[in-house]
């Protein structure tokens, strides 16, 4: 569907790793969230972005008692609603995208490989793929010999 060999876990160690990475990375983020939603008293804080504006604190202004926490930064606002990152947002964010770039790289040396070990065994492919298609002949004019004796 997207173009890309997708490896079985155990079979490509640095997208394995890269896997792990970013589920350690998600995981640090979702903590973190939890921990500002006991700081701030507020469940309606939310994750919101994209790409790399991804992971800025969505909070309620009803949530704020006048002003944000000093590490806060204001990035965007919609009304009712605030978005900040925080430097620990910042460097988890960094390492997420690092650890994406990586699978990705994984990805691209899974693809290369199997394209080499295809290359390098072309000639029993050839032999495979003529060996098929005179099987596939021979069915063929089996199938129109039944078909005329009728």
């Amino acid at each position: 569907k997207e173009g890309v060999i997708i490896p079985y876990k155990g079979v490509n160690q640095e997208y394995d790793q890269a896997l792990q990475d970013i589920e350690l990375v998600k995981q640090e983020l979702e903590n973190y969230l939890q921990k500002q939603r006991k700081r701030l008293g507020c469940k309606g804080i939310v994750y919101w972005g994209t790409g790399r504006n991804r992971y800025q604190l969505e909070i309620p202004e009803s949530a704020l008692s006048r002003q944000a926490p000093e590490e806060y930064e204001l990035k965007s606002q919609k009304k009712g609603f605030r978005r900040y990152w925080t430097s620990d947002i910042e460097d988890m964010l960094r390492n997420l995208v690092t650890a994406e770039e990586h699978r990705d790289e994984a990805l691209n040396n899974t693809m290369r490989t199997v394209f080499h070990s295809f290359g390098e065994n072309f000639q029993l492919w050839d032999s495979a793929i003529e060996c098929i298609s005179i099987l596939d002949v021979l069915v063929a004019m089996a199938t129109y010999s039944k078909g005329s004796e009728c």
